[in-house]
């Protein structure tokens, strides 16, 4: 498992601007080559550079899993025909255009917004072929912000109660630990990209938030 702390489009805020699974990551295009190499030596992906809706906040609007993505019907045709045409799978859903905020998965299921039409998690759940619960978490509808989850191990906004993590639990079949990351922030989704191949996480997280996600998600 990699560890990278690695500031992304000049920002420590790292999930928001990028999505990743065991097979492709995709990233904006303004990033520089020697990120590019570094993201990609990290998460062990093929690079995609591409906006999603002309917007470089790919982790906010996509959510992916192995070879599919679900993304808002505002993206751009050349946007869908460009990811299609790299192996991508794509699922356009006329809801919401936030899904990465929305959404977080693992092979063993996921968990969705209560924001989200049931019509829509139905349609997800078909497309992903995963059981998606809905469910908000500490407070907050925006529970991909909220959680990141690999098939090792998940981290979760520090102010959800035993019951939520208990169901966090049940519903991804792994480990969970409670930590903010980037120096306090609870939404751990925006401050980490993960899959199981390493974590990418923004440079201001500290020593102690350091070693709870390690530990998460370090799997030897």
């Amino acid at each position: 498992m990699h560890f990278l702390k690695k500031n992304l489009n000049g920002s420590p805020f790292v999930g928001v601007f990028c999505a990743t699974s065991d097979d492709f990551t995709i990233v904006p295009p303004t990033i520089s080559k020697k990120e590019e190499l570094e993201v990609k030596n990290t998460l062990e992906t093929k690079i995609l550079k591409i906006t999603l809706a002309n917007s470089s906040l790919i982790g906010v609007l996509g959510v992916m899993f192995g070879k599919k993505i679900v993304v808002p019907e505002i993206i751009e045709k050349k946007e869908k025909i460009f990811l299609e045409e790299h192996g991508l799978e794509v699922k356009q859903i006329h809801e919401s255009s936030a899904f990465g905020n929305l959404v977080a998965l693992n092979e063993h299921g996921g968990i969705a917004s209560t924001l989200l039409k049931k019509t829509t998690v139905d349609e997800m759940e078909k497309f992903f072929e995963l059981k998606i619960h809905q469910k908000d978490i500490a407070g907050s509808n925006i529970v991909g912000a909220c959680i990141r989850v690999n098939n090792t191990g998940f981290v979760a906004n520090p102010r959800i109660d035993e019951q939520e993590f208990e169901f966090l639990e049940k519903t991804f079949k792994v480990k969970g630990f409670l930590t903010t990351a980037n120096y306090g922030d609870k939404f751990v989704g925006n401050d980490m990209v993960i899959n199981n191949k390493g974590v990418l996480i923004g440079p201001i997280t500290t020593t102690h938030e350091m070693a709870r996600i390690d530990e998460a998600f370090r799997s030897e």
